[in-house]
C-alpha cells in the first residue's frame, strides 16, 4: 500500500519492521526457529523486490535497504547452534526415565548411539560451503539409507532426526535471495548515480559490492540484462528446478510473473 502512494518512509519502515520480526526469530537455536526466520527473511526480501518494479527510493534509501541485507549468512553459527539444540532434545526425549511410545520400544543403546552419531555427521555438514550444502546433505541421507542394519536403529532415526537436505536447502536459498536482492538494489543504485544502467554486473563495484555479492555460491553469476526499451533492467537467479542460471531473462509478461517471481527482480 505505501508503495502505490509512493509513501516511501512508511515502506521503509515496514520493511524495518519485516526485518525485525524475521530477527525475533533468529534465535541461533532449534530448527524450527530458523526456518521460521528463513520463511520471515523470504517475505521481507520479495517485499523489497516488488518495490523496485516501483521507482520510488531515494539514493539514501537505497542505501539504508542495501546495507540491511548487505551481512552474508552466518552459516556455520547458525547451522550448529540450532543442530545441538535439537540433539539435546532429541537425548533429553530418549532418556527419560519414561520414554513416550512407541519411541520406548526402541531405545536400545545401539539406536541410541547411532542417533548420537548421525547428529554429529548432520553438524559436521557446518564445515560445507554454500552451493555444495545441499547436495553433502542428500549425499548424507542416501548413507543412512543404505547402511540400516536393523529396523530399531533405522525406526528410531527416522523417526527423531530432522530432514537434512530440506533443511540445508533453505539454507542455501536464504543466501541465493539475499545476494538477488542486494544484487538488484546495487542495480538501482548504479542507475540513480549515473542515469543509466550498469553495461555489466562488474560495474557494480562502484556502489561498494564485490563479483562474490553477485555470485551464486556453487552456481555462477547472477543473471543480468537491459530490456529492449532501456527503461527496465532485469537480475535474476535459478528457479526451483533449474541448476544453472538461464542465459537471458525469464518471461515474465501477464499471468507468467507469479511464476517467476521469486527468483526474478524487475527493476524500473
Amino acid at each position: 500500500h505505501a508503495i502505490v502512494h509512493s509513501d516511501t518512509d512508511r515502506a521503509l519502515r515496514d520493511l524495518q519492521a519485516m526485518q525485525t520480526t524475521a530477527n525475533a526469530f533468529d534465535w541461533d537455536m532449534f530448527l524450527v526457529g530458523e526456518l521460521v526466520n528463513i520463511a520471515l527473511r523470504s517475505i521481507y526480501y520479495e517485499s523489497i523486490q516488488r518495490s523496485l518494479y516501483a521507482d520510488v527510493w531515494s539514493t539514501e534509501q537505497l542505501e539504508q535497504l542495501m546495507e540491511q541485507v548487505g551481512q552474508p549468512l552466518p552459516l556455520a553459527q547458525s547451522w550448529n547452534a540450532s543442530i545441538e539444540s535439537e540433539k539435546a532434545m532429541a537425548l533429553s526425549y530418549v532418556s527419560g526415565s519414561q520414554p513416550p511410545q512407541p519411541i520406548g520400544l526402541l531405545l536400545s543403546a545401539e539406536s541410541k548411539l547411532d542417533l548420537m552419531r548421525k547428529y554429529a555427521e548432520i553438524q559436521s555438514l557446518s564445515g560445507v560451503p554454500l552451493g555444495r550444502l545441499s547436495r553433502k546433505a542428500a549425499e548424507l541421507e542416501r548413507t543412512w539409507e543404505s547402511e540400516r542394519s536393523g529396523i530399531g536403529v533405522d525406526t528410531l532415526s527416522s523417526t527423531i532426526l530432522p530432514a537434512v537436505f530440506g533443511y540445508a536447502n533453505a539454507f542455501e536459498r536464504w543466501e541465493r535471495n539475499r545476494r538477488l536482492v542486494l544484487t538488484s538494489l546495487a542495480v538501482k543504485r548504479f542507475q540513480a548515480a549515473n542515469n543509466r544502467w550498469p553495461a555489466h554486473l562488474l560495474e557494480l563495484t562502484q556502489v561498494g559490492l564485490s563479483p562474490e555479492d553477485w555470485t551464486l555460491p556453487g552456481i555462477g553469476s547472477l543473471g543480468y540484462a537491459i530490456e529492449p526499451d532501456g527503461k527496465t533492467a532485469c537480475v535474476w537467479a535459478v528457479g526451483d528446478k533449474d541448476s544453472d542460471v538461464a542465459g537471458q531473462c525469464p518471461d515474465y509478461a501477464g499471468d507468467k510473473l507469479k511464476d517467476v517471481q521469486y527468483y526474478l527482480t524487475v527493476i524500473k
